[in-house]
């Protein structure tokens, strides 16, 4: 195990050590690891996504748009050079590079003014049409041939979902109800009004599975709303409900989580877990509002819990 992950573990402390001045290194890391990244048999393992690194620590929109597609054209013509190995790393590449931009390129258009496409043909229809207007076109232009590689339909409609913005929540709202997929709850959490509390009912209210509606709600709910958490603590789905317990603490103010602490006695053993956590943990480690999805965890080490050997 630890010969399997030492490689993530080093490419995530490259991420962390890049300096701001140089953040379009990290586009480049399948040049810069390949040698260490590819395993016996040609495969190698799943990164830490520097590109999402790079997404997130650069906030200059019109840079970040520039560098996206530079870097999307020049991973597309590594892949069409090279070979088995190459190609591998730089479709890798591509595909968070063509995510981001994507989603940059969407946030800058219009909000759709048709109706929500409601087969894979007016999906892809759609798209098309889309990828040929401004401001996606460039986008397009970068990536080549390579959006009909994948899944064309999902596509779609993570751009359709990323051209909606505050005014529009409720045309995504309806796109949510029909489609039970994270990047639409992701979205719906960032763009829908704080007041709309009864806008979630339909999506998490008597949800016997989660989709990603639990952590977008969490994300979104405001700490005066913390209360409401209490309903989905006993949740069938563990997962669910430690979701809503570990929101419950972050936005819950202290006098009420020693007040939880004093009935310590009564909670379940992983609830007095993330309960001491968040009380006594450093405030730099302590849990966050929302459980992490166990993939970003595992190849992430800065999200385990370094207390964990305590007993408790």
């Amino acid at each position: 195990m630890i010969g399997d992950t030492l490689p993530c573990a080093r490419l995530l402390a490259w991420c962390d050590s890049c300096p701001g001045d140089e953040l379009p290194s990290l586009l480049n890391w399948p040049e810069t690891w390949q040698r260490v990244l590819i395993l016996k048999g040609g495969w190698f393992l799943p990164p830490p996504y520097p590109e999402d690194e790079y997404y997130h620590r650069c906030r200059d929109h019109a840079v970040r748009s520039r560098d996206l597609c530079a870097h999307l054209a020049a991973a597309a013509q590594r892949f069409r050079d090279g070979g088995d190995v190459e190609g591998s790393l730089a479709k890798a590449n591509i595909r968070r590079l063509l995510h981001w931009s994507l989603r940059d390129a969407a946030a800058a258009a219009p909000c759709p003014t048709q109706a929500i496409p409601q087969s894979s043909e007016e999906w892809s229809s759609w798209l098309e049409h889309t990828l040929a207007t401004p401001p996606l076109a460039d986008t397009a232009r970068s990536v080549g041939e390579f959006p009909t590689w994948w899944d064309q339909e999902r596509w779609a409609r993570w751009v359709w979902v990323h051209c909606h913005g505050p005014s529009d929540w409720q045309k995504l709202h309806q796109l949510a109800v029909q489609y039970s997929e994270r990047f639409i709850f992701d979205r719906l959490a960032e763009i829908t009004p704080p007041d709309q509390l009864d806008a979630w009912d339909t999506l998490v209210l008597h949800e016997c599975e989660d989709h990603g509606q639990i952590g977008a709600f969490c994300r979104w709910l405001r700490p005066e709303y913390a209360g409401v958490l209490r309903s989905h603590f006993d949740h069938s789905d563990s997962d669910w409900a430690a979701c809503a317990y570990q929101c419950y603490l972050a936005k819950s103010p202290q006098p009420v989580l020693f007040y939880e602490w004093r009935r310590r006695e009564e909670k379940p053993g992983w609830q007095v877990k993330l309960l001491d956590r968040r009380l006594f943990a450093p405030e730099a480690i302590r849990p966050g509002p929302v459980v992490e999805d166990i993939q970003d965890v595992e190849y992430d080490f800065r999200l385990e819990d370094p207390f964990s050997r305590r007993g408790l």
